[in-house]
């Protein structure tokens, strides 16, 4: 949920830089558990396999939780998403000979990732040849829904709607919902036009959320719907 971040994403990492600490660490291990499906799935199509692509995922992360100092991010000079890949990049170029030869079990483990998990996730196919950088911006997009979608769902929770909100949550998939207005209203026990009522609202609420947890990884509002854009389409791809 974005509530697990206090300040922005950039700023985590700058706190865990600047001023070490038991909150900046905590924050930071969050930040890494959230993010770390991505990186696997970049890692699992730059040829190596499933195993060695989980003990990577787990040492690049490793490094980052134990010297954020050598990652220090600018935020001025780009968006989360492209300076956590090029961190993945550099750190791949870097471990290339000997990240080849690692054994399962031998690598450190830090946090608890689950391979099978993010491929039920994002319904990644093994024979799929789609580029490295394709299955990146597509398992961010994925996780970053999710947590807009777990967002949205505490708060219609919260005040009483949470049945609303499961009834009406297929409108907001990018697929949309083969559901009719009708049939949402009988399952309801409302009229349809108050069924088109709460859809604008919970659609003018997932934009807000989304909004807010996208402007936490980008270096400005101005873009910040360039990057929602960007978002819809790695999910179309």
């Amino acid at each position: 949920m974005a509530s697990d971040f206090a300040t922005t994403r950039w700023s985590v990492i700058l706190d865990a830089a600047n001023a070490p600490g038991k909150a900046a660490s905590q924050a930071l291990t969050v930040l890494c558990e959230t993010y770390w499906y991505p990186v696997y799935l970049f890692v699992c199509r730059n040829s190596f396999e499933r195993d060695q692509a989980m003990d990577l995922t787990q040492e690049f992360f490793c490094r980052v939780l134990e010297r954020p100092e050598n990652y220090r991010p600018d935020p001025s000079k780009g968006r989360f998403r492209w300076f956590l890949l090029g961190c993945v990049r550099h750190f791949l170029a870097n471990q290339a000979d000997q990240a080849r030869t690692l054994k399962r079990g031998h690598g450190r483990t830090f946090l608890s990732l689950d391979p099978n998990e993010a491929d039920r996730r994002l319904g990644i196919q093994v024979a799929d040849h789609r580029d490295p950088e394709r299955f990146f911006e597509r398992a961010w997009a994925v996780v970053l829904l999710d947590r807009v979608f777990a967002t949205l769902e505490k708060e219609y929770v919260a005040s009483g709607k949470g049945e609303a909100f499961s009834a009406l949550r297929g409108v907001l998939l990018p697929a949309g919902s083969n559901r009719s207005a009708a049939e949402i209203a009988q399952d309801l026990g409302v009229s349809e036009g108050a069924v088109r009522v709460m859809t604008h609202r919970l659609r003018k609420n997932f934009g807000k959320i989304l909004r807010a947890e996208i402007g936490d990884t980008v270096s400005g509002a101005a873009e910040i719907e360039d990057e929602i854009s960007e978002l819809f389409r790695a999910l179309r791809d």
